[in-house]
């Protein structure tokens, strides 16, 4: 929590108005603050998640479960950068890291695009996490991997679901590679 409060603070100094001692906010900053403190949250929440004995289900997921007409928006038959812009413009970054994790092995080119942003974002959040959190989450209700039936997910094609763990054990190498990369310059300075 105490890291989603220091990105919060980061993400809206920008916004704080300081005079005379007092902060002024004004309601469409009250709202983007809202958003991205719910944004940020998000991210840290898996889509399956054991408690003792239990296994419990997220609000995301148990949404993607029971409405279908919300699982096709998620899942379109074909990912485009223009619709991870658009789940970013609207604080959903959740959905813009599955667009990114979709996106990624089409080509070289997506590859460094999805590894440059995420790798952007890494010196605020752990984002080796956010990404496993992001595949935990959609990838059970996946059309790709998965049907639903009787308001439960089935798994009918393990092989797409590995080759999508692969691509996101991958991007986590890469950023756990990263972060070990400047850790030694900041050592060596």
């Amino acid at each position: 929590m105490k890291t989603i409060n220091s990105i919060c603070l980061f993400f809206c100094l920008p916004f704080l108005g300081f005079g005379q001692g007092q902060v002024s906010i004004s309601p469409d900053q009250k709202a983007f603050l809202k958003e991205t403190i719910v944004s940020l949250n998000d991210l840290m929440v898996k889509g399956l998640q054991m408690d003792g004995d239990s296994v419990v289900a997220s609000e995301e997921l148990l949404r993607l479960i029971n409405d279908p007409e919300y699982r096709n928006k998620v899942y379109p038959e074909t990912y485009t950068w223009q619709q991870a812009v658009n789940f970013m413009s609207a604080m959903d970054l959740k959905k813009t890291l599955w667009f990114y994790i979709n996106l990624y092995p089409e080509n070289e080119t997506n590859k460094q695009m999805v590894l440059k942003a995420v790798l952007s974002y890494d010196r605020l959040i752990k984002m080796e996490e956010v990404m496993i959190n992001t595949f935990n989450t959609y990838c059970f209700t996946d059309p790709q991997i998965s049907v639903i039936k009787e308001g439960k997910s089935e798994i009918v094609r393990p092989d797409i679901f590995e080759l999508k763990l692969r691509n996101v054990k991958e991007i986590v190498a890469y950023i756990l590679a990263y972060r070990k990369q400047k850790e030694e310059m900041a050592k060596s300075e």
